[in-house]
């Protein structure tokens, strides 16, 4: 093998590991940016149940009905309403649904889901 052809190789292959080295620092950058901005939402939407249902505590019905539709249009996978002393007073979950993104995909770019540490 000539030296033209070894120096081919090495630059090739150190640009193929700067590429992937690269593509997964990205794909980690942009995974932690997307927890971070679904963890903020998670948080302004049960603020905002939090709110909502703090005039109506005795209400059962209505806070069923506030929590399924938080449900139903926040695509979370689950709400829970925890009242004084961690009682849990309504839980609510769906299954996880991913539409038009390959599976391949969704097994690649695992996002973490947030621990409840307070219960």
């Amino acid at each position: 093998m000539t030296l033209s052809k070894q120096l081919l190789l090495i630059i090739a292959g150190t640009y193929l590991l700067a590429f992937c080295g690269t593509f997964a620092l990205t794909l980690e950058n942009t995974r932690s940016y997307v927890v971070a901005q679904f963890e903020s939402h998670a948080q302004d939407a049960a603020t905002a149940l939090g709110l909502s249902l703090s005039s109506h505590t005795h209400d059962v019905l209505l806070m069923e009905s506030m929590v399924d539709a938080l449900l139903d249009r926040g695509h979370y996978m689950g709400v829970r309403l925890v009242g004084l002393g961690n009682v849990v007073i309504l839980e609510r979950t769906q299954p996880i649904r991913v539409f038009g993104v390959p599976a391949w995909f969704v097994a690649l770019v695992k996002l973490r889901r947030h621990k409840d540490t307070r219960s």
